[in-house]
């Protein structure tokens, strides 16, 4: 196995939709790897029309190169205008030969726009100009220090996962009851709740992908050789505990994503190669990745779809995130305990979870979780809060191998 490099960067990945912002999310845009620039963009104009939905007949474009704080060519950035009214731009980053996709936005000028520094985009959302050996930020003017530009071009673009050095506060909390009513919709089988199982750092990627591969071994059961990572007892499907074979595929995983090789961490892109390359080489499987995202966030609705055909939907999450340990049920309330965390990191959602309470026949809260995989080294199964702050999902999509 690979041996992790010692240089260990915190990698983040982030479209974010901010209120004044239109940002897309279609068919795996965001995280794909292509060979040119030029097919990247072209792609990214094509889908927009075919499948989002924006009906313009032409478009033009302005494109620029950005750069490293090193002066290396880091990627492109394209603005465009449809039918001569809106106006938008894609960022682009080079990688593993080819150009991976990171920011996609309608409706929002090109940020490079008129510059006549230098471009530098150092991680995503940060615009920079370089200009007679100052930097500025594009998007307050104000000068900043060269010490934060590199800061920030060390986050680059991937997850790295969160642990204990980015937990930023547990806290506890009891929901009182007369009576509560949970609904439950999932796959039916579940989620093995290994926790983590690759060695050495940054390792979540693989290790959700560990867990996808063990769910569809029960379906194609060579798929993680010499293994069956299920029993059935008395008629009763029980996920197995983490056997060796299982692991061995998260070291796998961390080898064929290229885990720490492009930066600490693993891209969206990355995590696609390794996952699909994996398939094919224990079976000769493919694997189908289905968006669950639309206009830039995660889509409830796409979700359900995905879990009711028994389909896992992979989360990328940034910059923050938040994991439920813990949901125990006593006399007249639940004691929930909720770790949040600043941090980049990737899950398996396998289903949706509603809490409703009731307090002298009135519906008095109502909580709603994902039902989770964690990849945490110190978790296994157990739920994302939504729609209550600590919880930004980067891209999702449902994984199926067949």
């Amino acid at each position: 196995m690979k041996r992790p490099k010692r240089l260990i960067i915190l990698l983040l990945v982030s479209i974010l939709a901010a209120a004044s912002f239109s940002a897309l999310t279609a068919n795996a845009w965001v995280g794909d790897r292509y060979e040119t620039e030029t097919i990247a963009f072209e792609s990214i104009m094509r889908e927009m029309k075919e499948d989002q939905g924006y009906d313009y007949e032409t478009y033009t474009y302005e494109k620029s190169a950005t750069y490293t704080t090193g002066g290396a060519l880091s990627g492109y950035a394209y603005g465009f205008t449809l039918d001569g009214e809106r106006d938008g731009y894609v960022l682009m980053v080079a990688t593993g030969g080819g150009y991976e996709v990171t920011e996609i936005f309608v409706d929002t000028p090109n940020p490079f726009a008129g510059n006549d520094g230098v471009n530098i985009y150092p991680t995503f959302m940060q615009y920079v100009s370089y200009k007679d050996g100052k930097y500025y930020d594009l998007k307050t003017g104000a000068e900043i220090t060269a010490e934060s530009v590199v800061a920030a071009e060390q986050k680059g673009f991937g997850f790295n996962g969160g642990g204990d050095s980015s937990l930023t506060e547990s806290w506890t909390e009891r929901v009182y009851y007369d009576e509560k009513n949970v609904i439950t919709d999932q796959v039916e089988k579940g989620m093995p709740g290994y926790g983590g199982g690759a060695q050495g750092t940054n390792t979540c990627a693989p290790d959700a992908g560990m867990h996808l591969l063990a769910y569809w071994d029960i379906y194609n059961e060579d798929l993680i050789p010499n293994c069956q990572t299920y029993t059935i007892y008395m008629g009763i499907f029980l996920w197995s505990g983490l056997q060796g074979a299982v692991a061995d595929t998260a070291d796998e995983l961390y080898d064929l994503m290229e885990t720490n090789d492009h930066g600490a961490g693993t891209s969206i892109s990355w995590f696609k190669t390794g996952l699909t390359k994996y398939a094919q080489q224990h079976g000769n499987y493919s694997v189908t990745y289905r968006s669950t995202m639309q206009n830039g966030a995660y889509s409830m609705s796409k979700m359900l779809s995905e879990f009711a055909a028994d389909r896992p939907v992979v989360m990328f999450l940034y910059p923050q995130f938040n994991f439920v340990i813990a949901m125990d049920e006593y006399d007249g309330y639940d004691y929930i305990a909720q770790n949040d965390y600043d941090a980049s990191h990737t899950m398996v959602a396998y289903g949706r979870q509603i809490n409703q309470y009731y307090q002298n026949g009135k519906l008095t809260r109502e909580i709603t979780f994902l039902k989770v995989a964690s990849a945490l080294q110190s978790g296994g199964l157990g739920w994302v809060r939504l729609n209550a702050g600590y919880l930004d999902i980067e891209d999702s999509f449902s994984v199926e191998i067949s």
